[in-house]
């Protein structure tokens, strides 16, 4: 259950992306918790119940305001980290 990251680490490595290279996508602060402790890049959404405050202080590393806006971030993001 999330902010477990087992699940997360077994997808990872069955797909063979390492961490840095992933991105895990959220509407609560849960979610940017889960990413943080496997070490995604994490992008909260505003679509559920949390607020922009709450997905800050969660530390996403990007807020957008719908989840149609995430192919606009990443293709203007680089997010493969050496």
């Amino acid at each position: 259950v999330k902010p477990d990251p087992e699940h997360l680490m077994i997808a990872l490595n069955v797909l063979d992306i390492l961490p840095p290279q992933a991105v895990v996508v959220g509407d609560h602060p849960i979610d940017i918790l889960l990413g943080q402790r496997v070490g995604t890049v994490t992008v909260g959404v505003l679509t559920g119940s949390s607020t922009y405050g709450e997905l800050v202080a969660a530390g996403a590393h990007f807020i957008i305001e719908r989840v149609e806006l995430l192919i606009n971030l990443i293709t203007e993001r680089t997010f493969f980290i050496s």
